[in-house]
């Protein structure tokens, strides 16, 4: 009849509504559940950010601290640019030798900075200087193993050519010790540059040292 026909048409529209309905549900409680994935993902990829942002500021700190304390002397007459005074030269001032001798240089990444250096004294008497002649690619160079003054001591070793200065490996040394002649291990292999524009051409590993007493 004519009302059960009505009837089953109005039930079969009810069931497609029903069936699109769920369709929807479904669809929204996927794209729920991708959205909650990428929600865990990128509170993960913040809390390693965070992490990592924490590590290179403390790796700035000490970068910094470390640095703050060195004299490099800059050429750079620029106003409004602060840089840190680091002195290289021979005429830094140092405790007065009584040791005089030479180092023996071993190791090293750059066979041409091993050797003998011999002892020299800066024309103020002041400053402790090693140093033997070579090559730097293909050129007269001096080498030299000097101390470098600031709050704390350390030493350089450097090479001269022409009239650069280029530094391969540094040591920072405790109060108590480097004060009369070079330390014999732990120097550091220097790469990159540093305040006032020294360029730094160190190879790994870095010297070991040897002390010959006259």
């Amino acid at each position: 009849s004519t009302m059960a026909s009505e009837k089953s048409r109005e039930i079969e529209a009810a069931k497609q509504r029903l069936a699109a309905a769920q369709s929807q549900v479904s669809s929204a409680s996927k794209k729920m559940e991708t959205a909650r994935a990428m929600m865990d993902a990128a509170e993960q990829n913040m809390k390693s950010s965070k992490k990592e942002l924490e590590g290179a500021e403390t790796f700035l700190k000490e970068v910094d601290k470390r640095w703050e304390v060195i004299d490099v002397d800059s050429e750079d007459e620029r106003p409004n640019i602060k840089r840190r005074k680091v002195t290289l030269p021979e005429e830094a001032s140092a405790r007065p030798s009584t040791k005089k001798g030479s180092v023996q240089v071993e190791g090293c990444g750059l066979p041409e900075a091993n050797g003998t250096y011999e002892y020299e004294q800066s024309d103020e008497g002041s400053s402790h200087v090693y140093f033997k002649k070579g090559k730097w690619n293909g050129k007269e160079a001096t080498f030299k193993i000097i101390q470098t003054v600031g709050m704390w001591l350390a030493w350089c070793m450097r090479v001269n050519v022409d009239d650069d200065i280029i530094i391969l490996y540094r040591r920072k040394c405790e109060e108590n010790e480097g004060n009369r002649q070079p330390p014999e291990d732990d120097w550091k292999v220097m790469q990159g540059s540093m305040p006032g524009g020294y360029k730094c051409e160190g190879e790994y590993p870095a010297p070991k040292l040897t002390y010959l007493q006259d």
